[in-house]
């Protein structure tokens, strides 16, 4: 008899020939975890974008091309306020 196999009626009489790590669905899962899967295209993708976002950030944050905060409300920063803005 091989894994998966039912019996219906009757007698039988079954010998185990391999248990746990070294029967032949263990097997195929030892291949299946050293198999080399390649990145997907969706995750290249992202992979790219990710670098380019943190390439923006630290050029942003460097303060080469920051903006100066004003202290009039804008569409962008309705809830932001440089610090000072409120002292007389």
């Amino acid at each position: 008899m091989v894994a998966g196999t039912f019996v219906v009626q009757g007698e039988g009489e079954g010998v185990v020939e391999a248990i746990g790590v070294n029967t032949t669905i263990a097997g195929i899962a030892a291949l299946t975890r050293q198999a080399h899967r390649p990145p997907s295209p969706l995750t290249v993708q992202l992979s790219r974008v990710v670098k380019i976002i943190a390439v923006i950030a630290k050029v942003w944050r460097s303060g080469s091309t920051r903006p100066r905060p004003s202290c009039s409300p804008s569409a962008s920063a309705l809830r932001w306020f440089p610090k000072g803005c409120f002292q007389q």
